[in-house]
């Protein structure tokens, strides 16, 4: 034990010190967007397999600390019928945490405790890259490794927030590498430890299958004059290797029950969820692909990576690919940085918001950036012999960095670097993803909410689901719920996150607020809002927007060969609403099934199912009829409306009275 302190024990502070300043900060973040979900089925699921049964009792839910994300509608028994997605072995874990250090020591928050989990295992990878890089290239290359690691911006923030992606990084980096020392010495050892967290991850996220790709390239290459050695290593090890799989898929159904039942099908309704989020969407511009290969995911990383890692990183990569046939290692990370991006960037792939879904390359990134400052340092020292200035002079750039992340907290995904202009010239140029928070933004929202909304305040989001807000963090007076009143203007606060690409669709709601009403707060990095909080409310109303009057000058052409009913302007109008007053009989009412479109100076087309009542809000609602139809729009000066309903004897097209509005200043 000693002798590993004495020979590791940079490495070791270099974790701890990620691990303390991360807990210190932990109370800064927020929710991610997937991570209520996951809390609530890990909690489900942990119950279950302590022997509690699939349902929880009343005392279960009323001990003295009990998790918000224990839900008595979404125990075991639900998942246990329609569980979906992403694998749940990180949810169990995180709920251990949660079930320890919050419910049964009270030590942190509920919320903080399952962060706690993925920030002490985000730490464990902090200290194997150290260990990798020492191990194989000196003090230096880990120190530079490790600490590159620990400030790498998205991989700071996220493992902050994000139960999934910083948590299969690390479980995917501990399983190649005993993989490697697995072959490298033809140890059953290192391989069934391979699997344990081969299996760990596979229980967190599928990434993990692209294991055995890399290795295979790595064994292929590396190997190519020698093949019969890597035979020979095979059948040393050959039992370890044949129950690898096993393993691994024991962790991924011991810690999801859903699969007990029916294995094969429900294992293969994962597989098809990922197929379908990770292949045949183009979710980029058209402008990011080329030859149907896309570019997108490597614009994003030289995007996001500052400055000083990325320096290092290019003349590490080109120290590896001179040198990797003396050094089978460096194409080992080579590979590791190199598939996990191709698998996104081959025609077919798919990826959205940034590239934490495919984290796993972090790892090799800084190790190859760690080998680029071994290579540096050689260099250098060749042509002074003072060391303690040249490592002053290195250190420099990392101390920058630490300050602008600094500024940027707790923010630190938002990163962007010099090369685009920052987060600034990254979304001026509509890089998508830019400025995307996941959701750790909504819990700064709510802060200013806390200390600024008045008494008995309400307030909702126009796009985004109430499970993404840590709502144990408002203020006990204010009311959380679908408030959102339109043009009725009742004083209900509405707070979203915003950033290239999002809000994805088209809503009524966001659009009302971000076009007509005048923000109240915004957060902001790098002068680019990250949240906006609008108080809908006349004070806040731009002024051109304070009135409805009705407008009489269009004309109404009713197709009965396709359904639809055509509502056209002379010019371009800036409408507000829309009402008609329709016959009740000899119709269809029960369903409304149809599209209701805007031509907004007949350039583009606003398509919107007229079934979405609920991002219209609680006015349209409470104006909707039996036989009248509302529908409300967001301002901007449009041509014509079109109704095309899916059945000629929708109700809707028996109109009685049509009445169109305008927006006005009242002059």
């Amino acid at each position: 034990m000693n002798l590993f302190l004495k020979k590791y024990w940079i490495g070791l502070l270099i974790a701890f010190s990620f691990f303390f300043v991360s807990t210190l900060t932990i109370s800064d973040y927020g929710l991610n967007i997937d991570e209520s979900i996951h809390f609530i089925r890990g909690q489900a699921y942990l119950h279950m397999l302590t022997g509690k049964g699939v349902h929880y009792s009343t005392e279960d839910l009323n001990s003295t600390r009990v998790s918000f994300w224990k839900n008595k509608s979404y125990d075991a028994a639900y998942f246990l019928e329609k569980d979906t997605g992403h694998p749940s072995f990180n949810d169990v874990s995180a709920a251990v945490f949660n079930r320890v250090f919050f419910e049964k020591l009270g030590i942190v928050g509920d919320l903080e405790s399952y962060h706690l989990f993925e920030i002490f295992i985000s730490s464990l990878l902090v200290f194997l890259i150290f260990f990798i890089m020492k191990t194989h290239y000196g003090i230096f290359a880990g120190f530079v490794s490790a600490l590159s690691l620990s400030v790498y911006p998205l991989f700071f923030a996220e493992s902050h927030f994000n139960i999934k992606d910083p948590v299969e990084t690390t479980f995917f980096s501990f399983a190649i590498y005993f993989l490697y020392l697995g072959f490298e010495k033809k140890s059953n050892k290192y391989i069934l430890l391979s699997s344990i967290f081969c299996g760990f991850a596979l229980g967190t996220k599928f990434n993990i299958v692209f294991l055995p790709i890399i290795f295979l390239i790595y064994l292929l290459i590396a190997y190519r004059k020698n093949l019969v050695s890597v035979f020979k290593t095979v059948y040393n090890i050959k039992y370890s290797l044949i129950i690898y799989p096993a393993i691994a898929l024991i962790f991924l159904f011991i810690t999801r029950p859903y699969l007990w039942q029916s294995p094969v099908v429900r294992f293969l309704e994962i597989v098809d969820f990922y197929q379908g989020i990770g292949s045949g969407q183009q979710y980029q511009p058209i402008k990011y692909y080329f030859l149907g290969w896309n570019t997108y995911p490597l614009t994003f990383i030289f995007s996001s990576t500052p400055i000083i890692i990325l320096v290092l990183f290019l003349f590490g990569l080109l120290v590896s690919i001179v040198s990797y046939k003396n050094d089978r290692f460096k194409l080992l990370l080579f590979l590791w940085f190199l598939v996990p991006i191709l698998r996104v960037t081959i025609p077919g792939g798919s990826l959205y918001s940034g590239v934490r879904q495919i984290m796993e390359f972090v790892p090799a990134m800084v190790c190859i950036a760690g080998l680029g400052a071994l290579w540096i340092r050689q260099k250098v020292l060749l042509l002074m012999d003072n060391k303690v200035i040249f490592y002053v002079i290195f250190i420099i750039p990392f101390v920058f960095l630490i300050v602008d992340l600094k500024s940027i907290h707790p923010n630190e995904n938002m990163y962007m670097n010099e090369l685009v202009g920052g987060l600034n010239g990254a979304s001026t140029r509509g890089l998508p993803g830019a400025g995307e928070s996941m959701g750790n933004v909504y819990l700064q929202g709510i802060e200013w909410l806390n200390a600024n909304a008045e008494k008995n305040a309400k307030f909702g989001l126009p796009v985004g689901l109430g499970s993404n807000v840590p709502q144990q963090f408002l203020r006990e007076d204010i009311t959380f719920g679908p408030f959102f009143s339109g043009t009725s203007r009742r004083g209900e606060y509405m707070m979203e996150k915003v950033s290239v690409g999002f809000p994805l669709a088209t809503t009524y709601s966001f659009d009302y607020l971000n076009n007509i009403v005048d923000p109240i707060y915004e957060v902001k990095v790098d002068g680019v809002t990250l949240l906006r909080i609008w108080k809908n409310d006349t004070i806040y109303t731009k002024k051109e927007y304070l009135h409805e009057v009705e407008f009489n000058s269009y004309k109404i052409v009713k197709n009965e060969e396709d359904n639809s009913l055509v509502i056209s302007f002379l010019q371009s109008v800036p409408v507000s609403r829309l009402e008609i007053d329709h016959s009740t009989e000899n119709c269809k009412l029960e369903e409304v099934n149809g599209q209701i479109r805007s031509v907004p100076g007949k350039i583009s087309e606003i398509r919107t199912p007229i079934v979405w009542y609920s991002h219209q809000g609680t006015y349209s609602v409470e104006l909707n009829k039996n036989d009248k139809f509302v529908w409300f729009f967001d301002g901007k000066e449009i041509a014509s409306i079109s109704l095309k309903m899916a059945d000629k004897d929708s109700c809707l097209l028996q109109y009685k009275e049509i009445r169109v509005f305008e927006f006005s200043d009242g002059s």
